[in-house]
């Protein structure tokens, strides 16, 4: 069993700090919190965003964090007006180093390249924005996709940058280039979550056929198929050091699985509605999830056996 405790907010998106102390978490119309996870107090944080907030990174090196999100995406329920807002901000001061303009609707998914120095974001507005993170430039603007773009992920390397959409596939992008290298299908409804292993071999995609794909991330073809979830899976992440899979899912649960062997090693329960976001810390000894409108909660690792 993993021990849980929980924390009073509630979540649309968190993340770790690298170095183990701080975890993020966008709580609520807006807000993004910084819990000291040393003492369990809140930190001072950054200013508001306009519209709720969808995703937070932290940079490598933990000076940086970007947050992203907008206004309701589909047109018919806003007025016919949408927003995609992307903002990046000093660490140490809390103050908006700037804003990464040009998205023209709600974004979904925003990651670090793993040397800093550029942002990729996933937007409904069907594109992968590359960003400039000290000149706060747009790079590129990757289009392909047909529908949403719900998740972005960068491959260890850098090299790779990898989308996954609601037009039910996976695009990899070369980061230099801005070409597209491939497409991933395999699922039967929209994808919702990519990640990349640790080691940059293997990738995982999750969506709304309540399944979990592993891809090789050389050759592009797939590895396996995971399944157990009775929801679609919102979020995915591998353990640090590379052994667990751990996937968030409407189903109100989060499972841990040995992912080169198939095998689910447990479920994480507790959750009172779907969990839509989760991270690892850096030492891999605990594991942070969110659900939809219940407070997110941290769940010691170290009783789960592999």
């Amino acid at each position: 069993m993993a021990a849980e405790r929980g924390v009073e907010n509630v979540a649309e998106a968190l993340a770790y700090s690298h170095d183990g102390r701080t975890l993020a978490v966008a709580a609520g119309y807006g807000n993004v919190s910084l819990l000291d996870l040393a003492s369990g107090k809140e930190l001072p944080g950054p200013a508001k965003h306009k519209d709720w907030i969808r995703s937070v990174a932290f940079s490598p090196d933990d000076k940086l964090l970007v947050s992203a999100g907008g206004s309701e995406f589909r047109p018919e329920r806003n007025g016919g007006v949408t927003t995609g807002e992307v903002k990046l901000w000093d660490r140490t001061t809390n103050a908006e180093r700037g804003n990464f303009a040009g998205h023209t609707s709600k974004v979904f998914s925003a990651a670090f390249s793993p040397d800093g120095q550029t942002v990729a974001t996933g937007s409904a507005d069907q594109t992968v924005r590359l960003w400039d993170v000290a000149t706060l430039k747009e790079r590129a603007v990757l289009k392909g996709h047909t529908n949403a773009v719900w998740s972005v992920a960068f491959s260890p390397d850098g090299k790779i940058v990898a989308s996954a959409g609601d037009d039910r596939s996976v695009k990899l992008w070369d980061a230099a280039t801005q070409q597209e290298l491939a497409t991933l299908g395999g699922h039967d409804e929209e994808i919702v979550a990519v990640a990349f292993s640790p080691d940059g071999q293997t990738i995982a995609t999750g969506g709304a056929d309540w399944t979990i794909r592993l891809w090789n991330a050389a050759t592009r073809q797939p590895q396996g198929v995971l399944k157990g979830h009775r929801g679609t899976v919102y979020c995915l992440a591998f353990s640090p050091d590379g052994t667990t899979l751990a996937s968030g899912s409407a189903d109100e649960t989060v499972k841990l699985w040995d992912w080169r062997t198939g095998t689910e090693r447990t479920t994480l329960t507790g959750h009172k509605s779907g969990v839509i976001a989760l991270s690892f810390a850096p030492d891999n000894q605990s594991l942070a999830t969110a659900g939809r409108v219940d407070p997110v909660r941290l769940w010691e690792l170290t009783n789960v056996k592999p």
